[in-house]
């Protein structure tokens, strides 16, 4: 993984995971990341990162097997990163990601289709990742749509 070439670690200090009601939820973390690279950059061209992550959510459940879930997170993110002429250059971010999703679970609990949208609100911003393959948020809107099958 690309984040093993960093001496790295993620600490979760404060999380609330909460049931208002029978079928209201709601969930607040508080996630902190600290990033250090000795020697050469690599291909990410991260010198130093640290992020702060705000996510919190709602989630609703009825009966009859609709879900809805809401999520909004704040990211504050500040490193060095590598430039083309190989310095170490100051960069940040101050942002905010709203999510949302829509699902439904048949009455035999057979599986669930779920249609999710990731940026809901579009927003264009500067995140740097630290695995290419596994983007966590991406700027601009991204719509999915899952089946998931139960046996």
């Amino acid at each position: 993984a690309a984040a093993s070439i960093f001496n790295s670690q993620w600490d979760i200090p404060a999380y609330l995971y909460a049931t208002i009601r029978q079928s209201l939820a709601v969930t607040a973390e508080y996630l902190y990341e600290d990033l250090t690279r000795e020697g050469t950059f690599g291909d990410l061209g991260i010198k130093e990162l640290r992020s702060h992550r705000v996510p919190v959510g709602l989630s609703y459940f009825h009966p009859s097997g609709l879900t809805g879930r809401l999520k909004g997170t704040y990211i504050r993110q500040h490193g060095r990163f590598l430039s083309p002429t190989e310095a170490a250059e100051p960069g940040h971010n101050d942002f905010v990601v709203v999510d949302g999703s829509v699902g439904y679970r048949p009455p035999n609990r057979s599986g669930l289709v779920t249609l999710e949208v990731q940026n809901l609100l579009d927003r264009e911003f500067r995140f740097q990742g630290t695995d290419p393959r596994r983007p966590e948020h991406r700027p601009g809107r991204l719509a999915l749509l899952r089946f998931t099958v139960a046996h």
